[in-house]
């Protein structure tokens, strides 16, 4: 049989049809595995912004604690009622001391205060902690107002504290400015004195008796400490000041005359050595009899030669006596000298 010529190209060798990758089950499911191993590793290890480092993240929220404990006095191991603060939060101590501080930084800085102690600072800790706080002492002197030497006495607080001041010192505690202690020592009229800005109380006692204090005056006089005879008389306690004159001596008569600061008043005190002695004849028609701080006085007018300046009121006066001490103010008014002569009166020691 004889060969056909084909003219032009030769004829394409037949197509096979392209086997689609979906009809190859073997491989699909591995591939389907791996994506979905993927998906979950990607949702669990995925970094949230709180944990998230790096340019542009949020850093971690710090840690914090609970900070708890006692405070408590350094000296006695007593509770003390104080204040604890950190960082813009602050708590106080309960009758045991006790304080419960939440949502504190580690060793933030926490400071314990309390009136009339010494402040302290403590690095903040998870565990309790124990505060000793030191407190801050009050010098105490007691004096006697009659002889200005220093007085044995007991010292109390308004915390029922009681302190000795053996040799009339003494250091007090848990008082601070404006507290008030009592003071007390034989013999002598109690007193009850604030504590200065500076922390130091300085109380002068007054004797209770008359009869204790009169020995002292005729000392003063025998040895002319007319000073410290018209500085106990004219005592602050009276409430008034007084400026001290120079002393003059008559017929064994010992006088001090002192200005009172603040009115147009003048005061004398005398010592009158030689027993007791009647001062009416200084009032005109002898004055009359009148009750001042519940101690006998007399009061009246007096008379002074010229009887002062041109159209000056007459000058009237008060005075006390009470051997070996008498003692005249002078004004122009009664009321005031009285006012005088009765602060007088209640800052010396009570008549017998």
């Amino acid at each position: 049989m004889a060969e056909q010529l084909h003219i032009g190209s030769p004829p394409s060798p037949p197509r096979r049809r392209p086997r689609s990758w979906y009809r190859r089950p073997m491989l699909v499911v591995p591939l389907v595995l791996v994506a979905a191993v993927c998906v979950v590793l990607l949702t669990v290890f995925r970094p949230t912004p709180a944990t998230r480092s790096g340019t542009g993240g949020v850093a971690a929220a710090p840690p914090v604690i609970t900070v708890n404990g006692t405070v408590l006095d350094s000296m006695t191991g007593h509770p003390v009622a104080a204040a604890v603060a950190v960082a813009g939060h602050s708590t106080r101590t309960d009758v045991q001391g006790a304080f419960r501080l939440p949502g504190v930084r580690p060793n933030a800085v926490l400071t314990i205060r309390s009136r009339n102690y010494a402040s302290t600072n403590l690095a903040a800790a998870a565990g309790p902690v124990r505060i000793r706080l030191a407190p801050i002492p009050v010098r105490v002197k007691v004096t006697s107002a009659l002889t200005g030497g220093p007085l044995p006495a007991t010292i109390r607080t308004p915390d029922r504290g009681r302190v000795i001041a053996a040799a009339g010192k003494a250091t007090v505690y848990r008082v601070g400015p404006g507290d008030r202690v009592t003071i007390t020592a034989a013999g002598y009229r109690p007193a009850t004195v604030s504590v200065a800005a500076d922390r130091t109380v300085h109380a002068a006692l007054q004797l209770l008796s008359w009869r204790a204090a009169a020995p002292q005056i005729l000392t003063w006089m025998k040895t002319k400490n007319y000073t410290a005879l018209a500085n106990w008389v004219f005592s602050p306690a009276s409430g008034y000041q007084y400026y001290l004159g120079q002393p003059t001596t008559s017929s064994g008569v010992v006088s001090v005359e002192a200005q009172v600061v603040g009115e147009n008043v003048s005061a004398n005190v005398s010592v009158i050595p030689y027993g007791y002695v009647d001062t009416s004849g200084q009032f005109e028609g002898g004055g009359r009899r009148v009750i001042l701080a519940g101690q006998r006085a007399r009061h009246g007018t007096i008379h002074i030669e010229g009887n002062g300046p041109p159209g000056a009121g007459p000058t009237v006066g008060t005075d006390w006596y009470r051997s070996p001490l008498d003692i005249t103010v002078i004004g122009d008014d009664l009321a005031v000298t009285d006012k005088i002569i009765a602060g007088i009166i209640a800052a010396l020691p009570q008549t017998d």
